[in-house]
């Protein structure tokens, strides 16, 4: 609650409500906050969790710094006081996620009580705050052994999350409304399938067949949450930014971005139909029926916008990102991973590219670029493209021109 306050919120929301007339907003407008389970959570060994994908990233040090969510912000331990700062701050509603391997600590079978407990206890804490829950059902962290599996590359998958959805659904739908379905999964398909790995530099149809299953997931969800908890409220998140060209010329080149980036997601899950330059792509990987099963009733579109991206086209490269190398605590990869991705990639007879960081290049007196591409064993500089040309990533069907990629927050280097 507010300093003074004296009793629940209703102080801090008459105050937030106030604010609309002056900032332009709907006085029903909604002012909250919002996490991620592994970000936030910790306690990833206790109480029978099972492992995350980030989980398994961590351990092998492939997180800058080596970092891992072994303890994060302990909101695990620390939500009573977390809600608390909420109260303070008088917001309305609080967005978290679940973490599947928390529930289901191999992803499917048998429930963990520990985990469902934790969740209950979070609830209702934020409940007696008098701020609403709003429930993401996933923000990336998949159960390891749902991976080991095939992950969102396999159909089985869609099940899987149906089943997840259900448990959550029974246990938490008599006090939870808001629904989420997925937080930007273009992120974790597009990063995950599409821009490389270091076992798999570029495999576009692994990020078709992802693309395809994440989208019958939500609607597999949507149908879940609206049969077993009444007047629900569902959406997806998205992460939708302006897709400009740089050029006039660059224009095909900023559309196919903006299919990949703002609409494989929202296209099928609110109109039916993937986007032109997709749809014979992932027409492959679908089954009579599957955009029906996709394109469900939904209440609200959440969209979370960071900035505008600018593309520049090169129809004869054989560019994939491999990395962003960064030293800041909230940006980056270790410089390991980035290595083993590039040795990948030109395995694959592609050029890598790693993003530098202005700031890592500025304290490093702009040696940073040098000191990462002279660790990749055997490479041989290709002629660097001017200034003003930004390479992009391959590795779209043949029949559409190479995928670009936005430079990112920094300096884009090529070696």
């Amino acid at each position: 609650m507010l300093p003074g306050d004296g009793g629940g919120n209703s102080a801090a929301r008459d105050s937030i409500r106030a604010l609309a007339p002056t900032t332009g907003l709907r006085r029903d407008f909604i002012w909250g906050v919002s996490t991620s389970s592994f970000q936030i959570e910790g306690a990833t060994r206790e109480d029978g969790r099972g492992p995350s994908v980030w989980d398994t990233r961590g351990q092998q040090g492939l997180i800058a710094n080596h970092d891992t969510g072994d303890i994060a912000c302990d909101h695990y331990h620390r939500y009573p006081k977390d809600i608390a700062l909420m109260q303070r701050l008088g917001v309305q509603a609080y967005r978290f996620s679940v973490a599947w391997p928390r529930v289901l600590p191999h992803g499917r079978g048998a429930p963990n009580e520990p985990g469902l407990a934790f969740y209950d206890r979070l609830i209702d804490a934020i409940l007696a705050a008098g701020i609403e829950p709003w429930l993401c059902l996933y923000h990336w962290d998949m159960p390891q052994a749902i991976d080991d599996l095939g992950g969102w590359t396999v159909r089985d998958s869609v099940g899987w999350f149906a089943d997840y959805t259900a448990l959550i659904a029974n246990r938490y739908g008599d006090r939870v409304k808001r629904f989420a379905t997925f937080n930007e999964p273009s992120i974790f398909t597009l990063f995950g399938h599409g821009f490389g790995d270091g076992e798999n530099p570029v495999n576009a149809d692994r990020m078709h067949r992802a693309i395809h299953h994440v989208n019958l997931a939500h609607g597999a969800a949507v149908d879940v949450l609206r049969t077993r908890v009444p007047a629900s409220s569902i959406g997806c998140i998205h992460n939708y930014q302006p897709c400009l060209p740089s050029t006039p010329s660059d224009t095909l080149a900023a559309k196919l971005c903006d299919a990949y980036w703002n609409r494989v997601y929202p296209d099928p899950q609110c109109h039916g139909d993937y986007p032109p330059l997709l749809r014979a792509a992932i027409e492959p990987h679908m089954q009579p029926g599957d955009l029906a099963r996709i394109q469900r009733p939904l209440d609200w579109f959440g969209l979370n916008h960071y900035g505008p991206s600018y593309f520049k086209a090169d129809a004869g490269a054989r560019f994939v990102i491999v990395g962003h190398s960064e030293r800041r605590a909230d940006h980056g990869e270790s410089d390991g991973l980035v290595l083993a991705k590039a040795r990948a990639a030109l395995a694959a007879g592609l050029t890598p590219i790693v993003c530098v960081g202005e700031t890592r290049s500025e304290r490093e007196g702009g040696k940073a670029e040098s000191v990462v591409a002279a660790q990749i064993a055997g490479s041989v500089p290709p002629e660097a493209p001017p200034d003003d040309e930004t390479p992009v990533a391959d590795g779209v069907p043949p029949s559409l021109a190479p995928a670009p990629l936005a430079a990112g927050d920094g300096q884009m280097s090529l070696f």
